[in-house]
């Protein structure tokens, strides 16, 4: 397979069809959040990027007023074991994770928040083969949230430590890798009611 007349390697062909796939997912999410009467607006943006965020933010709160409820979700993974991994997959992982959240939380009014949401692993706590950087990265977000608790009572503050879904992150590789160790993945429907029940507790 060529792009711009060049032929991809296999690992940047997987990453040019993971796109595509995302893509496709999240045009079919959108459409039927709208078919159920939902206003919905989708920015892609790089969630490192304090001033990206901050820009779409302003514009989010100055069409639809102050932002009450807030769910950090964004994640990445660059499987390795630590003698292998870069300072550079390490960064990637954790900032996706930290400096997201970092960003997010300064460009909105805590005060007027209600619900703050973390998309956590129970690899913060259990470990993971490989996952140094992105268990490192998901307790820091559950420390976090105990301090926002304390310090902001007012906010239904939660930090999820999620198992390994069905789709999403969990490549065909890493269903197996589960798969072989005995761990069942979430399957999507019944993950989403278990979060709108945690969400409501």
């Amino acid at each position: 397979v060529k792009a711009d007349g060049k032929i991809m390697p296999p690992k940047a062909l997987k990453r040019w069809a993971q796109r595509i796939l995302a893509i496709r997912e999240i045009r079919a999410n959108l459409k039927e959040m709208r078919s159920y009467g939902a206003t919905v607006t989708y920015f892609p943006v790089d969630v490192t990027d304090g001033a990206i965020v901050e820009e779409k933010l302003q514009h989010i709160q100055k069409k639809w007023g102050a932002i009450t409820g807030l769910i950090h979700g964004a994640g990445v993974l660059a499987d390795k074991l630590i003698a292998e991994k870069s300072i550079d997959d390490f960064n990637w992982v954790f900032d996706v994770k930290i400096r997201g959240m970092g960003a997010l939380l300064s460009c909105i009014d805590l005060k007027k928040l209600k619900l703050l949401c973390f998309f956590s692993s129970v690899a913060a706590r259990t470990g993971n083969e490989g996952q140094s950087d992105y268990a490192a990265a998901n307790e820091v977000l559950n420390r976090m949230a105990h301090s926002l608790k304390q310090s902001h009572p007012h906010i239904s503050v939660h930090s999820i430590g999620w198992g390994p879904w069905e789709g999403g992150m969990v490549t065909p590789e890493l269903k197996k890798y589960f798969t072989d160790k005995g761990v069942h993945l979430i399957p999507l429907e019944e993950g989403a009611e278990l979060f709108l029940k945690e969400l409501n507790e």
